[in-house]
């Protein structure tokens, strides 16, 4: 075999040195008593033909190794191993094989006996278009031209990494995580399309993902070109070219009709379906082409979200993946993969933008733009008929307030009646109050009740200037204000997240209490009012990055809570009022979970004062559902000053009596979202107790349990800026515990599914502190985590940067300024 393979290079190498006109009399006399040997060399003469440049030279320096085994020389490389194969030739991982620098490449290599003029031909495409192609996502041609054994070759990157589907399986990714990482491969599909490369094999062998997380689309070896002259939506692919995977074709491709740009947005539908459900749109097994093509072109696919019930698509409760996809993504995977090309997204960009959309919580173009679908995206599904009920009549209600107000305020600057302005208040407290408060703890209703306020708002602030001097309606249009605050930010509750807006709220809010307990001072009723808006605005400006303001409005508030209580000593209400802003004093002097000005012996007195009021008078023979919550709020608090001071046994004594107590406040309340996430919260904190201890087992479950808390309220409101915030400390959570067991790829993930939350946190308001620090966290310990262990550490500059200022800006801790030194000296611990 070695003396034939000499024969045909000598031979090769003589011929291409002829004119044209002499090679076939040269061939004929040389090989004349050997057809086979004339064939061969004819049909390498063919795959040469023209060729001017290196890559169609033969490169011919080779070893004493069979060719085609592990230690094969190729050019400037030898074969290493084989890692794939196909109809056209087979993949081996090589190294540079001449010492000038080290390197990993894949050379792929035409199979000895596939120099059909189809497969030269497509071999010859795939060069061109890699050639053509240089995007990230998309695996790049290095080098190429023709073996020693006059077979074809490319050089390709080498791509470390797993199949999609295999990859988000393993790691077990949530659905966003899942769709974050498929917008890449509509990326890459974008960027061929733009460069009229039709890839036309799109499935999850052909999509790697490497460690770091990054996709790179791959196989171009049945891909086509299109004519820049022609329509790129009509024109494709020559007649009777059916190369493809059945599993992945579009009804077109499979009827062998000529394959188009959205041929391929349907076979990125059908990834997408396998990412989020596990199984594909039809349940093929066995049956043959025709029968495929006849199963896709007439039946209609599951929903995706009827079809993960059934199937292992790495998710531990299939119900709740299940609720996930309903709805918008049913209908968006349901349009990319629609029959009719013409009716699916007319490109791998607005897919990709579609899915974005999603992911904000916006309306998505996939669903019909009525009315009905836009009210329901403020009220996400499966909420309660009181809220639907809500914003279905929204519009009309605030209609109606708005033209009472407006008609109000002419007659009141005519004659000032009493009995109109009483008209208005009425109104405006059914709407405002009555309807905003019977909605506030639902489960979705976080941008209704923006919106409603938003409204209600707009027509009370042209009634501002009307009512200095009237202390009732000040008081009425501040706790508007208040309401309308707590729906635009709020740190610890549900809200849009616009810290900024909600804290003008509060300001101008807090000028008309003040003025009307100015004007009534023996008024509890205004005093509390400006105490919440005091309290509130001190929590937006600290976890804006004024602590030391929010601490200075906390003590104000507590001041009034204090003056209120004093006069209704017997009064649960208002006892409890106090206990609540003792807590929020103490979360922002010394509770490391919150901004705080690093004073914990300070917060764990203001925490005792909590604790004793709830075991005195009036508060220690209550049993109502909101002082058994503050009950367990307050162990959680001061189980976390325990943990911090390195005091183990009493924080497992404070967490696990806070987890037992919001168990149980759940099973009463499973529609109140406070409730549900106190439950995850508690969990949480008993998780990381345990893995601090090295009880990774212990922890598990509870770290488990609680992203699944936060997972599901974020599905429930993906309006509430919280549950961005919250998701991603349960990540964080799991990549620590993950770490602590050695798991490094799956803390990696973590980390990485943590930063991608809090940076969708941070689009909604780049000025919340709390999530700049977080963040700064979770880049840095990922990228320690990864140079610790070899790995590529992509966040590493960003990490320090944001360290930086977080620490001159007074925000970080001692913890933080050693992860930013870690940073800089090359992660040594």
């Amino acid at each position: 075999m070695s003396d034939r393979r000499e024969r045909v290079k000598a031979l090769l190498d003589q011929v291409l040195d002829l004119e044209p006109e002499r090679r076939d009399a040269f061939l004929a006399r040389e090989c004349g008593s050997d057809p086979d040997l004339l064939t061969e060399v004819r049909s390498l003469m063919t795959a040469l033909d023209g060729a001017d440049d290196p890559l169609e030279r033969p490169a011919l320096a080779g070893s004493g190794t069979p060719f085609g085994r592990e230690g094969s020389v190729i050019g400037a490389y030898r074969l290493l191993r084989r890692i794939g194969e196909g109809g056209m030739g087979v993949v081996y991982e090589a190294e540079r094989a001449d010492q000038q620098f080290d390197r990993r490449v894949a050379i792929k290599l035409i199979h000895a006996y596939g120099h059909s003029e189809e497969v030269i031909r497509r071999f010859r495409q795939e060069r061109q278009i890699l050639a053509t192609l240089a995007h990230p996502n998309i695996v790049s041609m290095l080098d190429g031209g023709v073996a020693p054994d006059g077979r074809l070759f490319l050089v390709m990157e080498y791509v470390e990494g797993q199949r999609i589907d295999d990859w988000v399986v393993e790691r077990g990714l949530s659905v966003e995580a899942r769709i974050d990482l498929f917008r890449q491969v509509c990326a890459a599909v974008q960027y061929a399309h733009q460069n009229l490369v039709v890839h036309r094999d799109l499935k999850p062998g052909n999509i790697l993902v490497t460690r770091d997380g990054v996709v790179k689309l791959l196989d171009f070896g049945v891909a086509k070109m299109l004519d820049p002259g022609t329509d790129p939506e009509r024109t494709v692919t020559e007649a009777g070219a059916r190369a493809l995977t059945p599993a992945y074709a579009s009804p077109e491709q499979l009827r062998g009709e000529p394959v188009t740009l959205l041929s391929d947005i349907y076979a990125l539908g059908v990834v997408l379906y396998e990412l989020l459900a596990g199984r594909g749109p039809y349940a093929f097994g066995g049956e043959s082409l025709f029968e495929i093509e006849r199963i896709v072109s007439s039946r209609e696919p599951t929903r995706p979200s009827a079809a993960v019930a059934s199937a292992d698509a790495g998710a531990l409760r299939p119900r709740v993946r299940a609720q996930e996809l309903r709805g918008d993504l049913d209908q968006i995977i349901l349009t990319a993969i629609r029959k009719e090309p013409e009716r699916r997204y007319p490109s791998a960009a607005q897919l990709g933008e579609d899915l974005r959309r999603f992911l904000s919580g916006r309306p998505v173009l996939a669903q019909p733009d009525t009315l009905r679908y836009r009210a329901r995206k403020f009220v996400q599904r499966h909420r309660s008929s009181m809220a639907v009920a809500v914003v279905g009549s929204l519009a009309l209600a605030v209609g109606v307030a708005g033209a009472a107000v407006q008609g109000a305020r002419a007659r009141l600057a005519q004659a000032r009646a009493e009995q109109q302005a009483q008209d208005v208040r009425r109104l405006l407290g059914a709407l405002v109050f009555d309807v905003h408060d019977a909605i506030s703890d639902l489960p979705g209703a976080t941008e209704a009740r923006a919106l409603l306020l938003d409204r209600a708002y707009a027509s009370l602030e042209g009634l501002a200037g009307d009512v200095e001097g009237d202390p009732a309606l000040e008081w009425e249009v501040a706790e508007a204000l208040l309401r309308l605050g707590l729906a635009q930010g709020q740190p610890a509750g549900a809200s849009l997240g616009d810290l900024g807006a909600a804290a003008r709220s509060y300001e101008m809010g807090i000028a008309l209490a003040r003025s009307a307990v100015h004007e009534r001072p023996d008024s509890m009723r205004y005093r509390r009012t400006l105490a919440v808006l005091q309290e509130q605005l001190g929590d937006a400006l600290a976890f804006r990055g004024d602590v030391e303001g929010g601490v200075d409005l906390a003590r104000a508030a507590l001041s009034g809570y204090r003056i209120i209580a004093e006069q209704h000593p017997d009064s649960v209400r208002h006892a409890l009022s106090v206990v609540i802003s003792l807590v929020k004093l103490g979360d922002l002097t010394g509770n490391p979970n919150f901004p705080n000005l690093a004073r914990p012996d300070s917060a764990r007195a203001v925490y005792g004062e909590a604790e004793q009021r709830l075991e005195a008078p009036p508060l220690g023979a209550a049993e109502g559902w909101g002082v058994r919550r503050f009950r367990a709020l307050v162990q959680e608090r001061i189980g976390t000053l325990a943990r911090q001071r390195g005091d183990g046994a009493a924080a497992r004594t404070a967490f696990e009596a806070s987890l037992r107590m919001r168990r149980q406040l759940a099973a009463e309340a499973p529609n109140n979202v406070d409730a549900q996430r106190d439950v995850g919260v508690a969990h949480q904190n008993v998780c990381e107790l345990e893995a601090a201890a090295g009880a990774v087992s212990r922890a598990a479950p509870h770290c488990t349990a609680a992203l699944d808390v936060y997972r599901t309220l974020h599905i429930q409101d993906t309006s509430n800026a919280q549950g961005l915030t919250d998701v991603a400390s349960g990540h964080r959570s799991l990549a620590s515990l993950s770490e602590e067991a050695g798991h490094v790829d799956d803390a990696l993930s973590h980390y990485a599914e943590a930063r991608t939350w809090l940076l969708r946190r941070l689009d909604r308001d780049g000025t919340d502190a709390r999530s700049r620090l977080e963040l700064a966290r979770v880049e840095a310990l990922h990228s320690r985590l990864a140079r610790l262990h070899g790995r590529p550490a992509p966040y590493r500059a960003e990490a320090s940067s944001r360290l930086e200022a977080l620490i001159e800006a007074g925000l970080a801790t001692p913890e933080d300024q050693a992860l930013l030194h870690a940073l800089r000296t090359g992660f040594r611990t």
